[in-house]
C-alpha cells in the first residue's frame, strides 16, 4: 500500500489514534492510543515510505520501532531514530493489521484490548483466524484545521488548482505542475462546518457546476453558498467525496497530466481519483 502525505493511524476498536506519548521527542518514547486531535497533532501524525516500510513521526522524524529489535508477545513499540533495521519496517494489510518486518505473524496491538486513552501499543502475534479488533487499524487522512495546504494527485503528484490562476467565477478546476511565484491558486483551506474547500486566491469554493450529479460533470471555482455541491469529505481511501452523494468523487479526467480538467465521477478506485494533502 502506498500512502502519501501525513495521516492518522486509527484503531478500529475505539477510534483513537497512534500517539507519541506526551509529544515527548526523546528516543524510546512509547507509542500509545489517544483521542484524535485536529490541532497541535504532530505527535499523532505519520507518513509512510512504501519503499522502505518505515512509519515516520511528524513530531521528530523518528520511526515506529519494536524496542530491542526482537519479536515476542508484548514487546514495546516506541518512537526511535531511523536505523534501517527490520524492526522499523511495517506493512499495511487488507485485514486492517499493520505487520512487522520481523515476521508475518507479528502485528501492532492495543495492549489487552484496553479501551482507555493512554493504553500502550505493543507487538503481538496475529490472532488465529485473523487479527482481533484491537489489532486492526485504518489510515485516516490529515486535513489541517487552520491554514492553507496543497491537494495533490496520487497518480502523478500534480496539484489541484484553479485553471490558469483565474479569479473569475466558474473558472475550471484542473491539475497542474508546481507553479512558480505566487501559488495562491494552488492552495486551499477546509471549512469543517460547511465542508467547503476554498481557494486562497479568492476564497471561492470547489463546486460541481449547477449541482449536476452525473459522470463528467464540470468542477469549477464558485463563490461559497453552503450547498451540497460545494461540500466535500476526505476519505481514508484517498477519495474526495461530494456532498451530493457518497459515490461521487473528484476525478482527474482520464488520468491525464498537467492541465487536465477535474470532473465529478463515480468512484472506481483508480489513482486518478485518489488525493493527498501536502505542505509543499
Amino acid at each position: 500500500m502506498d500512502y502519501k502525505g501525513y495521516f492518522y493511524i486509527m484503531s478500529r476498536q475505539t477510534g483513537m489514534v497512534l500517539d507519541v506519548y506526551e509529544a515527548n521527542t526523546a528516543s524510546s518514547t512509547p507509542i500509545i492510543v489517544y483521542p484524535k486531535k485536529t490541532e497541535g497533532a504532530e505527535n499523532q501524525l505519520w507518513r509512510y515510505n512504501s519503499e522502505t516500510g518505515e512509519l515516520e513521526s511528524r513530531l521528530n522524524g523518528y520511526r515506529i520501532d519494536v524496542s530491542g529489535g526482537s519479536a515476542y508477545n508484548s514487546a514495546s513499540i516506541i518512537n526511535y531514530p531511523e536505523n534501517n533495521a527490520v524492526n522499523q519496517k511495517w506493512y499495511f494489510r487488507d485485514d486492517g493489521s499493520i505487520e512487522s518486518g520481523l515476521g508475518k505473524q507479528w502485528v501492532l496491538d492495543v495492549q489487552g484490548a484496553d479501551t482507555n486513552a493512554g493504553t500502550k501499543i505493543i507487538l503481538y502475534e496475529r490472532k488465529d483466524g485473523g487479527p482481533s479488533i484491537n489489532q486492526q487499524f485504518d489510515v485516516v487522512p490529515y486535513v489541517p484545521a487552520d491554514g492553507f495546504f496543497y491537494i495533490r494527485s496520487a497518480l502523478n503528484d500534480c496539484y489541484l488548482q484553479i485553471k490558469d490562476g483565474s479569479d473569475l467565477t466558474s473558472a475550471p478546476i484542473c491539475i497542474g505542475n508546481r507553479a512558480d511565484g505566487d501559488r495562491k491558486f494552488q492552495r486551499w483551506k477546509y471549512n469543517k462546518e460547511t465542508s467547503a474547500i476554498c481557494s486562497e486566491l479568492n476564497d471561492y469554493a470547489i463546486d460541481v457546476r449547477q449541482a449536476n450529479a452525473a459522470n463528467s460533470a464540470e468542477i469549477i471555482s464558485y463563490p461559497c453558498h453552503g450547498g451540497n455541491n460545494q461540500g466535500w469529505t476526505f476519505e481514508k481511501n484517498g477519495s474526495i467525496v461530494s456532498g451530493m452523494g457518497s459515490t461521487w468523487v473528484l476525478d482527474d479526467a482520464a488520468g491525464g497530466g498537467a492541465g487536465t480538467n477535474v470532473i465529478l465521477y463515480t468512484w472506481h478506485g483508480g489513482k486518478n481519483q485518489q488525493w493527498y494533502i501536502s505542505t509543499e
